[in-house]
């Protein structure tokens, strides 16, 4: 339906190399995506444990494993960017400081949301917890983003009406959680979040409980630090 290039980092430099040229060549009226780790002042190259070593390492050694930053982020002079990445909002306003068009961004990214509501537990079942939180948090997190890329897509939506829905979609999903939860306050049977680990362990109704309020404060959090940089009244993406 789309004409979409996609570059996947690895622990090869070239793949940098490659995806560095990629964005300084892509044409302005087009939709550069970064779906990556990031922090203020950057976003970070592929990680990877060499020989088995217990510590990862960054491919890119120089800027403190940084594919993006500051001295390279002329790069997106005249772009119009999605950056599904930590503190990007950060870059983000660099960015359009140095020519971006346009720029969207998020604060802090967490799946997993400390929420003390499993307090006499064992830590097995703690653990399961928290894993399907991060599952469940991700699956909505992506499911909301393909989801608005693609109405955006083919509605040619600016930036701010592709914003507005995500966050639409966000909510959504997330009152969808809370709704579920009352299950647990008026002594129901709790369904099992639907594809996790937690089908597969015997976990008490505070696991549940714990399950649903994280994962919909995650999702809200995430909703609230999204934000746009720039002209917001520009098509998302032009497709020939």
């Amino acid at each position: 339906l789309f004409d979409v290039d996609f570059i996947k980092l690895t622990k090869e430099y070239r793949s940098h190399n490659i995806a560095k040229n990629k964005i300084e060549s892509i044409e302005d009226n087009r939709l550069l995506c970064f779906l990556c780790h990031g922090r203020s002042d950057g976003l970070y190259s592929c990680r990877y444990r060499p020989n088995n070593e217990p510590n990862l390492q960054y491919v890119l050694t120089e800027n403190k494993g940084l594919l993006i930053h500051k001295g390279n982020i002329s790069l997106f002079n005249g772009k119009k960017i999605f950056c599904l990445a930590c503190k990007s909002n950060g870059i983000g306003a660099l960015a359009i400081e140095n020519g971006a068009k346009v720029f969207i961004g998020f604060d802090d990214i967490n799946f997993d949301l400390v929420v003390e509501k499993i307090r006499d537990e064992g830590t097995e079942e703690k653990h399961y917890a928290r894993l399907a939180v991060e599952q469940k948090t991700k699956y909505i997190l992506r499911y909301c983003v393909y989801h608005a890329l693609k109405q955006g897509f083919i509605n040619q939506w600016t930036f701010y009406q592709f914003s507005d829905y995500l966050k639409l979609c966000l909510d959504k999903l997330s009152d969808t959680i809370i709704l579920n939860n009352k299950a647990f306050i008026n002594n129901e049977p709790l369904p099992y979040p639907k594809g996790n680990v937690l089908k597969n362990t015997k976990c008490s109704k505070h696991a549940f409980h714990y399950y649903y309020e994280s994962t919909a404060i995650c999702i809200q959090e995430i909703k609230d630090g999204l934000k746009v940089w720039g002209d917001g009244n520009l098509p998302l993406s032009n497709f020939n």
